[in-house]
């Protein structure tokens, strides 16, 4: 499964229906494997970013690691932009423990910058 497919209305719709019904620790890595290289281009896609929303949805924590660590690299990128900085909020909700620390803790370094923007 190529990432760019979920740029487009209907296969995004599919990628999501796949996300709910993974059931073995391969099915979700193959998963994450290929979404991960293209994180930062799904979060800021119209409909890309509903694929990142399902895996918090319905993988576990330790499963949703790389998008933790993404949104925490790339905090203000997604935090400024129209439909990452939802995202973003999702990640918080949904993070725990350390990856709740790292993700609070980028996002009051960047305090000021993002409450200067529409949508930080």
């Amino acid at each position: 499964m190529g990432s760019h497919i979920v740029f487009h209305s209907f296969s995004t719709r599919v990628v999501q229906k796949l996300i709910e019904t993974l059931k073995t620790k391969q099915q979700i890595s193959l998963v994450i494997s290929a979404l991960e290289p293209g994180f930062l281009s799904l979060i800021k896609d119209l409909n890309g970013n509903h694929v990142v929303l399902r895996c918090l949805q319905c993988l576990s924590s330790e499963d949703n690691k790389f998008i933790f660590v993404a949104a925490a690299k790339y905090c203000v990128d997604i935090a400024t932009h129209q439909h990452g900085c939802c995202v973003l909020q999702r990640c918080i909700s949904h993070s725990t423990g350390e990856y709740r620390e790292m993700l609070v803790e980028e996002i009051s370094t960047n305090g000021l910058l993002l409450a200067q923007d529409a949508y930080g």
